[in-house]
C-alpha cells in the first residue's frame, strides 16, 4: 500500500490496491478521476478497495450520499 495526497493530480498509481478518502469533491467528475489513478491499464491488483471516510450525519456524510446519487443518476442515463 502507498500513500498520496489529493492534490497529487496526474500521477499513476496503478500499483495502489487501495485508496482512502478523507476529502470528497463536490464533483463527481473529479471523485471519478481520483479513482482512476489506480484502477488503469496494468493495474498489478484484481481488486481495489476505496474506503471513504467521514462521520455520520456530517457535511462530509451528506457530501457523500449526494455524490453518489448523482454518479448513480450519470450512470443510468450513460450506462
Amino acid at each position: 500500500m502507498g500513500w498520496y495526497s489529493s492534490d497529487s493530480e496526474g500521477l499513476h498509481l496503478r500499483s495502489l490496491g487501495t485508496v482512502f478518502n478523507f476529502d470528497l469533491p463536490w464533483n463527481p467528475t473529479r471523485f471519478e478521476q481520483r479513482k482512476g489513478r489506480i484502477q488503469r491499464i496494468g493495474q498489478m491488483n484484481d481488486t481495489i478497495h476505496i474506503f471513504n471516510m467521514r462521520y455520520k450525519d456530517s457535511v462530509e456524510d451528506r457530501v457523500h450520499r449526494l455524490l453518489s446519487e448523482r454518479i448513480k443518476n450519470i450512470t443510468d442515463v450513460f450506462g
